[in-house]
């Protein structure tokens, strides 16, 4: 196969229709004209992969099924959902918005769909999540930068609403009494969840936490919602539904390193903020290479901050897909200097999404290392074929005495997806979100969607 030259941008940006991930050990198959989708997973996290839109005729939000994103557990269809020709007309519609956990912020790219059957569990560890078709009976839209939508339903009765970004997902029963009703759906509905709870269809990515020094990206993490926080914005310990290691009474971050069948592959994403330099013994040790690696391109998301490079530049060596300036291939090289940096936003729907929020000016605070540059790079691809990749810059930030430089990217390899910031994701002693963490919510959810190629539209 001939190597191809592409972006995770390209994979990313907003508008679409949807589409789902499967597992390693998922599969589908046509049965009676059926396509039964048996299925996976995604702050992440958490879909939003592009294609041209298809709409409902009757619906200007609203699209029948060919291409789009999501991410997420498979599809149960009914025996009263024929696949193959498209969901048919809309005899009502449901309406509303999709928050964050926290229950304000909203979510962009959401895939919310209705549906007679229950989606498939999501798994509870590792898995690779690659984009397919979602079956074209299946009415279904994404949120947009507001988090509104509406989608439509075939019938009156009683439905299954759907929404998915990543690996959160809520599921809740709507009933639907009259044809050419629109439905407002209450937002407890529509609200992200906080924490798994499979009997009452929620899920959220398992998360783990290495505890850093610097960067108490836990305290983001409760702000968004995952977790409760004090008067001085510091996470309420007990309160959060995600692993927190290297902290007192708590299991060493080194197993996060060192143990990947019982430990790194239990998780959906992994936070590696910034810390001294206890990983670097570990970092010499070729097999901890060797389990990020297999993490990620298992399906896996590594996000790590300033001076926690060294994972992510010792990991990928031989890639590269990031400089740092100062790196001269020893522990701690481009440790860098403290800076604030007012920000540039690269990617248009993180653009559009702040803007909604009436954010368009900011500064990257608390910046200690610098990104030279980003770099094209050979690297497995969700189909475990090498491939020609270029990391996503999603933020950049102007430097002082050095200029405008990659603050915030991501890069794929294999199924999984790494992720870096130069800067503190949180301010110590702030109980409201810095708009440096409402961009990390944006992200992490955007990162941890599915993985692969577009299919051409239907």
């Amino acid at each position: 196969m001939s190597q191809r030259h592409r972006t995770l941008a390209d994979r990313t940006t907003k508008h679409s229709a949807a589409r789902w991930a499967l597992a390693p050990s998922s599969w589908s198959r046509t049965t009676h004209g059926v396509t039964v989708v048996i299925a996976c997973l995604a702050f992440a996290w958490i879909g939003a992969c592009s294609a041209s839109s298809s709409e409902l005729d009757d619906s200007p939000s609203s699209s029948s099924g060919s291409t789009s994103s999501g991410s997420g557990g498979g599809l149960s269809l009914d025996a009263g959902q024929d696949g193959g020709s498209g969901p048919g007309p809309a005899v009502a519609y449901l309406q509303g918005k999709v928050y964050a956990p926290e229950g304000t912020i909203p979510i962009s790219g959401a895939l919310v769909y209705t549906t007679q059957g229950t989606p498939d569990p999501i798994p509870q560890k590792v898995h690779c999540s690659k984009c397919v078709d979602i079956p074209a009976n299946v009415h279904h839209t994404l949120s947009e930068a507001d988090g509104s939508f509406i989608v439509g339903v075939p019938t009156v009765g009683d439905w299954n609403l759907v929404v998915q970004k990543g690996t959160f997902r809520r599921t809740r029963s709507i009933h639907v009494a009259d044809e050419g009703a629109t439905i407002q759906v209450d937002a407890q509905s529509t609200t992200l969840p906080n924490h798994t709870d499979e009997a009452a269809g929620d899920y959220i990515p398992r998360i783990a936490v290495s505890y850093g020094i610097w960067d108490d990206i836990q305290d983001s993490l409760a702000k968004l919602g995952l977790g409760q926080v004090d008067s001085t914005g510091n996470l309420i310990p007990g309160t959060e539904p995600f692993d927190i290691y290297e902290d007192s009474g708590k299991p060493p971050g080194s197993q996060l390193l060192t143990d990947y069948e019982t430990t790194l592959s239990n998780y959906h994403i992994v936070f590696f903020p910034c810390t001294d330099s206890w990983p670097n013994s570990y970092l010499l040790d070729p097999s901890v290479y060797n389990n990020l690696r297999n993490y990620v391109q298992a399906g896996g998301r590594v996000y790590a901050t300033d001076y926690s490079y060294d994972i992510l530049r010792r990991a990928f060596d031989p890639e590269m897909p990031l400089n740092w300036l100062g790196d001269m291939g020893g522990f701690d090289d481009a440790d860098g200097f403290h800076y604030d940096a007012p920000a540039t936003v690269n990617d248009p729907g993180l653009s559009e999404w702040l803007a909604v929020q009436g954010i368009t000016q900011f500064t990257l605070e608390d910046n200690w290392s610098v990104v030279d540059q980003v770099n094209a790079y050979t690297a497995p691809n969700e189909d475990n074929e090498q491939d020609t990749l270029t990391p996503t810059v999603w933020v950049s930030g102007d430097v002082p005495g050095i200029g405008l430089r990659p603050c915030t990217t991501s890069f794929q390899y294999g199924c999984g997806r790494a992720l870096f910031s130069t800067y503190h994701t949180e301010a110590w002693g702030v109980e409201t979100l810095m708009t440096q963490e409402r961009a990390l919510l944006y992200i992490i959810l955007e990162v941890a969607v599915c993985i692969g190629d577009f299919p051409p539209p239907r």
